[in-house]
């Protein structure tokens, strides 16, 4: 008698199985139920598994048992919603080790749904890399948090003492030549302050313990107390204010002027050359705009995108000018959590633009017609 050939789906069963047994990735199948109907070879030369004993669910007594309850909830997760999936977990290879493996599922239509196709990919290597250098952050953001508070004990301390001394010389002209060393020590303090509360902030963004105290205030004045605050401390530069108006807005006003004065010290700072900073407060319908422009050394236009990363430093600039690179970053934070935006226009050797924005919201606008 002769015997029926096969038909076009038995031949493309027969292809797809062969070809799944000799890639090195494990491969799997599951019904429109969920219950696994295929693994291929390579997952049972991994976990030791039988192909039989592999079907239906008995393939999650290879995933770790920590790791099981939540690998499960996620396949049924996305299985329920026809959705693709990925997760990662451990899975136990034949010799009794647990392997971190990244799992993905696509849905299955012939025409109507009929289950999952799907991978495991072993990435111990890389997870346990990435655990490694999880640890290592970790580790280093507790340190400087620890130097930070260390460190700040006694500089405050100095400060105090050189605001007294500085009070008491001021007061007798023979004594005129150590008052100068105090100021200069005074300057030196402040630097040493500066770099201290931003290597705090750093960490308590990381932490999410980064506070916002909000309350309601004219931007026009906390803008025109920052440009003085600078005046006083720089006498280098004209810092122009051209256009301003009055808005009033609900913010952290500590660390907007943080945002601003941290603005105006750079452009000072990268201006070496110029005596001109101008400042401009305008706003729209929807936000205030605050731009700060100088006239020095510029950005080149390769490195304006890392401008607001976390210790970035321009290279040819970070031998001749001073800092840690957290300013711009710590800024950048500081808008974003307010739901800002905050961006930079530049061209090498013409000088920046540095600018942000804060929402307007109801809250000023009710108070300050009150």
């Amino acid at each position: 008698m002769k015997q029926a050939s096969p038909t076009p789906r038995k031949i493309r069963e027969d292809h797809f199985t062969e070809l799944a047994d000799l890639i090195p990735t494990m491969i799997w199948k599951v019904d429109n139920d969920g219950s696994a109907t295929y693994v291929n070879k390579t997952w049972v030369d991994f976990t030791g598994m039988s192909f039989e004993n592999s079907l239906g669910f008995g393939w999650g007594n290879a995933v770790h048992p920590e790791d099981r309850e939540q690998e499960f909830k996620i396949f049924m997760t996305a299985f329920e919603k026809r959705a693709p999936f990925q997760s990662k977990f451990r899975l136990r290879r034949r010799d009794g080790q647990y392997r971190w493996v990244l799992s993905q599922g696509n849905v299955l239509y012939n025409p109507k749904f009929v289950g999952y196709i799907g991978s495991l990919t072993d990435i111990t290597e890389q997870e346990l890399a990435q655990q490694a250098t999880k640890i290592l952050m970790q580790k280093k953001d507790e340190f400087m948090s620890i130097a930070s508070h260390e460190l700040k004990t006694p500089i405050t301390s100095m400060k105090a003492s050189l605001q007294i001394l500085d009070r008491l010389t001021v007061q007798e002209d023979q004594l005129e030549s150590i008052h100068g060393f105090i100021v200069k020590a005074n300057k030196q303090v402040n630097k040493l302050i500066t770099l201290v509360e931003d290597l705090l902030d750093v960490t308590k963004i990381h932490a999410g313990k980064m506070q916002f105290n909000h309350t309601v205030f004219n931007v026009e004045e906390v803008l025109t107390d920052c440009v003085d605050q600078i005046k006083s401390q720089a006498n280098s530069h004209q810092i122009i204010i051209n256009d301003t108006c009055e808005v009033f807005i609900y913010a952290d006003r500590h660390r907007i002027e943080q945002v601003i004065i941290n603005f105006l010290s750079n452009a000072i700072k990268y201006s070496p050359e110029t005596d001109r900073v101008l400042v401009n407060l305008k706003k729209d319908t929807q936000s205030v705009k605050i731009s700060i422009q100088d006239f020095g050394i510029g950005i080149p236009s390769d490195k304006i995108s890392y401008i607001f990363n976390r210790f970035f430093r321009v290279e040819e600039s970070s031998q001749k000018f001073s800092g840690l690179g957290l300013g711009l970053y710590i800024s950048s934070e500081i808008v974003k959590r307010h739901g800002g935006d905050i961006g930079v226009e530049s061209k090498e050797g013409e000088g920046a633009i540095f600018w942000f924005t804060l929402p307007l919201s109801q809250e000023p606008l009710v108070m300050q017609s009150s």
